[in-house]
């Protein structure tokens, strides 16, 4: 074999390769992608596959769980059963889908219910700027700004909100879930009204905001809303999040909407 046939069956290989992979020349960036959309309501959705039948999830990142619709004539209200697995844009989730008899409360009547335990085990980015979650198995180099982040098992037990972030009111930390719930920004829990003023220093990501206190929601167990999320891009550290840990939060400017 002379020399421009060993380059040109070099470069052949290589081509090959990178169309197998995301070749982005460092391992730490090499990712899955899988592209979400919008519900008219603002609801994050995600096209998957279950038992070979299409399906369409709503994304919640403060729930665990994945959960699906499937009414059935032929057994009570309450039946449900389990499926290991399904698949999103072609790649296979091994995460427990139950599938329920029982219409999901506060979920769009025909979809089913993501939650961020399908990700576990994964650097989970939610690329805003470019509507695509990204799965890494390491630390991709581009994030660099983080917050502390808890997970639920290092908080209540039993209450189910994902991943927290650090965020601070009026000089007192507390952790807030990061939630994809649409329609608002902030939520703050109910026990912040105890050091609540007219006018309330907030800070958040990058940002120090001023917020008064007549408009400020106050919830059970709060969040950071998909409102405020979609101007940043966001990372998730999930390596180890069937074991109730975490590390740090990771975001960047994207979309200032």
């Amino acid at each position: 074999m002379n020399i421009s046939l060993k380059i040109l069956f070099c470069i052949l290989k290589i081509s090959i390769l990178c169309s197998l992979v995301s070749c982005t020349g460092k391992d730490n960036n090499t990712y899955t992608e899988i592209p979400f959309s919008y519900t008219t309501a603002g609801d994050i959705v995600i096209k998957g596959n279950v038992n070979g039948e299409e399906e369409n999830f709503i994304l919640y990142t403060s729930f665990d769980d994945v959960l699906l619709h499937a009414p059935s004539t032929e057994h009570d209200e309450g039946y449900y059963y389990l499926v290991n697995g399904l698949y999103l844009n072609d790649k296979f989730i091994p995460v427990e889908v139950v599938i329920m008899n029982t219409v999901l409360d506060g979920i769009p009547y025909g979809y089913g219910l993501l939650g961020i335990k399908a990700f576990s085990g994964y650097w989970m980015e939610m690329s805003f700027t470019e509507n695509k979650i990204k799965l890494y198995k390491s630390k991709p180099d581009n994030y660099i700004e983080k917050l502390p982040a808890k997970t639920e098992l290092d908080q209540t037990p039993g209450i189910d909100f994902g991943i927290s972030v650090s965020v601070e009111i009026n000089q007192e930390e507390i952790f807030m879930p990061i939630t994809t719930y649409p329609e608002f920004s902030f939520r703050f829990p109910y026990y912040c009204e105890d050091f609540l003023q007219d006018v309330n220093i907030v800070k958040v990501f990058d940002e120090t905001l001023r917020i008064k206190r007549d408009t400020i929601e106050l919830a059970p167990v709060g969040g950071i809303g998909l409102e405020y999320l979609k101007n940043f891009n966001i990372l998730f550290d999930l390596t180890n999040y069937n074991s109730g840990k975490t590390t740090y939060f990771y975001y960047e400017r994207g979309n200032d909407l």
